[in-house]
């Protein structure tokens, strides 16, 4: 009976039979031949509702996905300051630390919620079933993205002359 506890017990001592590492390795190729054939989930809603020109011309009103791309990498650095309203409320009183509430999905999702919103006019309901978030989420998002717009715009305002705004295109 004794044998037979030792025998359950893992085995360090004796190799493995001839071939089992080949077999186990064959074995690990072709898992991953068959991940790189496997079409994962997008990492985030915005390269789902966007994978092309027309969807991205439809949800953000950019002509195409370059016109956005040069559009995204200039404001990213930014975005990162971006505070919910609910903090920027109180920024007047104290620092500004973190967002609030914690930031739960990518900002170029939050950029594309805004966008579903103020851009095409979708009713708050609906984006919040499509990202999966409350309707309080949705429209926090909306007011942070929209004081953001209009503190950056405001300072690129006052950096131009009103001459140049007005011949802008």
């Amino acid at each position: 009976m004794a044998a037979k506890a030792v025998r359950m017990d893992q085995d360090y001592v004796t190799h493995p039979p001839a071939g089992a590492l080949d077999e186990a390795l064959d074995y690990i190729h072709d898992l991953e031949a068959m991940l790189q054939n496997t079409d994962l989930p997008p990492t985030t809603l915005f390269s789902r509702y966007c994978a092309s020109d027309d969807q991205i011309r439809f949800y953000t009103k950019f002509p195409s996905e370059s016109v956005f791309t040069i559009f995204w990498e200039s404001i990213s650095p930014s975005v990162l300051r971006l505070v919910y309203w609910t903090k920027a409320k109180r920024a007047g009183e104290e620092a500004c630390q973190d967002p609030s509430p914690p930031r739960i999905m990518p900002l170029i999702d939050e950029f594309l919620m805004y966008s579903m919103r103020v851009a095409v006019g979708m009713k708050e309901q609906l984006i919040a079933d499509m990202f999966n978030v409350s309707i309080a989420r949705v429209s926090r998002v909306t007011i942070a993205w929209a004081s953001f717009y209009d503190a950056g715009l405001t300072s690129h305002l006052d950096k131009q002359g009103k001459g140049e705004v007005r011949h802008a295109p």
